[in-house]
């Protein structure tokens, strides 16, 4: 998605008519606060120079509406793909959590039946089924999942904050130096949220049931695009912004991503490297979570992938690449409101995974990446 803000600037109808949409959708969900805010931040944010902040709100917030079947013109094609038993688990648990805590009722709507009807069912095979399988093929075959595989059922609206969302104690200038300073550029920030802004962000992981990109190796996505954005992160780029300029105002957000792991798989996200300059990777999950307190976190290499280097490549090409130039890794463990600012185009990977097994104990990270920014015609 790296490139997804490109010419949004220039096309101010384009987001009008996303936010025309988003209001709309709001209102239907009885969110009229909600929508007043993103009203006011819509115009607010048409007169600010921050780019990032304006191409975000217009462009990542609107789609939330395309998610969800049931509203006007938020209609989308199903496609064909197969199931994950590691994402019929995830959300099988996530409807849980939401019923438990009443965001979810017994007199579901429409779509909320149609899940309803499908996590009852994937209870019973996922005690035998492993979590790392194809399940199906054609999801249009199933019509339980046509109705609500991949639409926003509940969307965790966080709360504006009364202070900063970023931990004002941190001296953000010597962290900014010391990132600058560095020829392999690995800064740790532990305490990195204040601690209203760290467990609203938790509880829009648990909540939001955005997650709906799975991959073969245990985990699942969320995106800016599939709804992973809220006042929050918006909160946060903006005073990231502003806490180190020298490092983040020549730049441009080219993506917002969130990852859960299956806590019976250790593998995590294998050897790669990203399209990104700049990369903050924070962790939200409750240490008490992490069975294996000294792992958990990442390892990054002093290591920048060539210039002709396909992100596509298996991480067998990048650990050969590795060995073949003698990287040498740094590891950081995990830690919850830990946050790792470092340059993404390094080559890193998770380190081993054991975390319990409870919903809420999933491992979450979520990472925002920055690159060059496209000069506006």
């Amino acid at each position: 998605m790296l490139g997804i803000f490109s010419g949004i600037e220039n096309n101010f109808n384009q987001a009008k008519f996303a936010f025309q949409k988003y209001i709309s959708l709001m209102i239907s969900l009885g969110k009229t606060k909600e929508a007043e805010k993103a009203l006011i931040n819509f115009y607010h944010t048409r007169r600010s120079d921050d780019f990032t902040l304006k191409a975000i709100i217009r462009q990542a917030i609107g789609q939330l509406f395309t998610f969800n079947k049931w509203m006007e013109g938020g209609e989308t094609e199903l496609q064909k793909q197969g199931i994950l038993w590691v994402r019929l688990e995830h959300d099988s648990k996530q409807l849980s959590y939401l019923l438990k805590k009443g965001n979810i009722t017994s007199d579901l709507a429409d779509p909320q039946k149609e899940l309803h009807k499908l996590y009852n069912h994937s209870h019973k095979l996922i005690n035998h089924e492993n979590p790392l399988q194809w399940v199906m093929t054609d999801l249009s075959k199933n019509e339980d999942i046509c109705a609500s595989f991949n639409q926003i059922l509940h969307y965790y609206s966080c709360t504006s904050l009364t202070d900063s969302a970023l931990n004002s104690k941190h001296n953000w200038q010597k962290i900014q130096d010391d990132f600058l300073s560095k020829d392999v550029p690995i800064v740790c920030i532990d305490d990195f949220l204040s601690d209203d802004a760290l467990e609203q962000m938790y509880e829009f992981c648990l909540s939001s049931t955005v997650w709906k990109r799975q991959f073969p190796d245990a985990y699942l996505g969320a995106t800016i695009d599939g709804g992973f954005v809220s006042e929050l992160h918006l909160k946060i780029i903006h005073e990231l912004n502003e806490a180190m300029p020298l490092i983040f105002k020549p730049l441009q957000l080219v993506n917002s991503v969130a990852f859960k792991y299956h806590p019976n798989f250790d593998t995590g996200q294998t050897l790669h490297a990203d399209d990104a300059c700049v990369g903050i990777n924070l962790w939200t999950t409750p240490d008490s979570a992490n069975l294996d307190p000294k792992s958990g976190g990442i390892v990054i290499y002093d290591v920048l992938k060539p210039n002709d280097w396909n992100i596509n490549n298996s991480s067998e090409i990048a650990q050969a690449y590795l060995e073949g130039v003698n990287g040498t890794p740094t590891h950081i463990p995990y830690m919850r409101n830990r946050a790792i600012l470092f340059n993404p185009s390094f080559f890193h990977k998770s380190e081993k995974i054991k975390f319990d097994d409870e919903y809420k104990n999933w491992r979450t990270n979520i990472t925002f990446f920055y690159d060059k920014a496209i000069k506006q015609q």
